[in-house]
């Protein structure tokens, strides 16, 4: 059996109950978050308290997969209810709506890594970096040996998993390089306290580290696959979210 045939995708209608839901939740926690806004921005991330909440109101789940637990809404829902947590503190908000999205990006890796991810836990939150500082990337068969620091990393204390970018280098040493993203464990990381920013302040955007990870094929997606087309995500996610053209959609959240 297909496995998308096992999936019944949500509807139009319940997918906007869903979504008029969590921007309800959002308008509900408005007076308790003008109150942290000031402990956001000394303690440099949100606090705890502020990502519990966002975690039982599902904002990190407005984009994930079904399948693995998420709401699946359309896209564009996680800057409605980010909208109206930025009327109390902008820094929320952009750790609301960017951490939604990046369930969303992790929908298109391949549904193993999915697993990995969500299989325990659906509320399990995904950072990322786009921005690779020094990072060494060889290839070990069909694997890759990865090291270095990625800036920049929103939210990323409150998360699990990240997914990087990293710059591959051609195989024996001919053609252009082969950007893609990688998966990686956080637990294996080091993450260096290191935003200090005038402005959304408290977004925690600070750095991931790696002394070396060892990333399997199933944790990496390559760029040039994320224009438009199918997915590995989108064989197993019965939804257009997965094949959207990453760069072309992902900087609507920052609207």
């Amino acid at each position: 059996m297909n496995i998308q045939s096992e999936i019944e995708p949500v509807g139009a209608s319940k997918r906007l109950e869903e979504e008029s839901a969590l921007i309800e939740s959002a308008r509900a926690m408005i007076p308790v978050l003008k109150e942290r806004a000031l402990q956001a921005e000394r303690d440099r991330c949100i606090p705890k308290e502020t990502d519990a909440e966002f975690r039982e109101a599902g904002f990190y789940r407005a984009l994930q997969p079904a399948r693995h637990g998420g709401l699946q809404l359309d896209y564009g829902a996680q800057t409605m209810f980010a909208r109206e947590v930025g009327k109390a503190c902008a820094s929320s908000a952009w750790v609301g709506g960017i951490l939604a999205c990046h369930g969303w990006m992790a929908g298109m890796l391949p549904d193993e890594a999915q697993a990995d991810i969500w299989g325990e836990n659906p509320d399990v939150a995904v950072s990322t970096s786009f921005l690779p500082i020094g990072v060494k990337a060889e290839r070990n068969g069909d694997k890759l040996q990865i090291a270095g620091r990625w800036r920049f990393s929103s939210g990323v204390d409150h998360c699990r998993w990240a997914i990087v970018l990293v710059i591959v280098p051609p195989e024996n040493g001919e053609g252009p390089p082969d950007p893609v993203f990688a998966l990686i464990d956080l637990n294996e990381c080091l993450i260096e306290e290191t935003w200090d920013s005038a402005g959304l302040a408290g977004t925690g955007s600070n750095d991931i580290v790696v002394a070396g990870a060892e990333i399997p094929p199933y944790r990496m997606m390559r760029v040039m696959e994320l224009r438009g087309e199918e997915t590995a995500g989108s064989e197993a996610n019965d939804s257009y979210l997965y094949r959207l053209p990453l760069f072309a959609v992902f900087p609507f959240n920052i609207i």
